[in-house]
């Protein structure tokens, strides 16, 4: 579907297409990409850009079942100061890095990510799911299997879990691409596009992505490094 030369042009055109563009519904997956080189070899550029969300609402993932315990001592009265320093830490920001490499196995742009809390350190996987970054109807028939993967219950390929960045070589989390051709070819189908342009691909994936998680940067775009 994309070639490794056609993912290097649609990538660096979306870029100079959605640069400066004004945050909006529509063109937020789209924007503030950046495109980077390998600094010695040709052929394994990237994108990449950094946000930040959100855990949910509710109880703080750090938290096991035996935290959940409470003693009649716990039910003795807060100060605000107290409640005020929980509620700031149940609202407390993450920082993603979000990647778009090329998967030379499927032919397809495929997405990769870091999530980081406030001390740097990765989140787990239960973690990862009670934050914002994923829609909460994209989760819907999955299962964590162990602390590595999140598994469609009907499906053969996990839909999330655990490799190295294809150029790095750092630990990500990625979505699996092994479904993304034939979804994006019925999307551009439906445009009735017999031969749409490299960046009209790697435009309806972004859109196709988005459908699961949240690619909306008014949250706080930082550059990446």
């Amino acid at each position: 579907m994309l070639t490794r030369p056609d993912f290097d042009v649609a990538c660096k055109q979306l870029v100079e297409k959605y640069s400066g563009t004004p945050s909006s519904l529509r063109d937020d997956p789209m924007r503030c990409w950046e495109w980077h080189e390998h600094p010695t070899f040709s052929g394994l550029g990237y994108l990449s850009r950094s946000i930040r969300v959100e855990h949910r609402p509710g109880i703080s993932p750090s938290l096991d079942a035996d935290a959940l315990m409470i003693s009649e001592d716990a039910l003795e009265p807060l100060d605000d100061a107290a409640i005020f320093n929980d509620s700031q830490a149940m609202v407390a920001t993450l920082d993603v890095t979000q990647f778009i490499v090329h998967s030379a196995t499927f032919q397809v742009p495929a997405f990769y990510f870091t999530v980081r809390d406030t001390q740097g350190s990765p989140l787990t996987l239960p973690q990862l799911m009670n934050t914002t970054l994923f829609h909460s109807t994209a989760l819907e028939g999955t299962e964590p299997s162990a602390n590595f993967a999140l598994n469609t219950v009907s499906g053969p390929f996990p839909m999330l879990s655990q490799g190295d960045h294809p150029t790095l070589g750092t630990p990500c989390w990625f979505l699996h691409p092994c479904e993304t051709a034939p979804s994006i070819t019925e999307l551009l189908n439906g445009e009735e596009m017999n031969n749409p342009s490299p960046l009209r691909v790697l435009e309806v994936w972004l859109l196709f992505i988005s459908s699961a998680v949240n690619l909306r940067v008014e949250s706080g775009h930082r550059r990446s490094a």
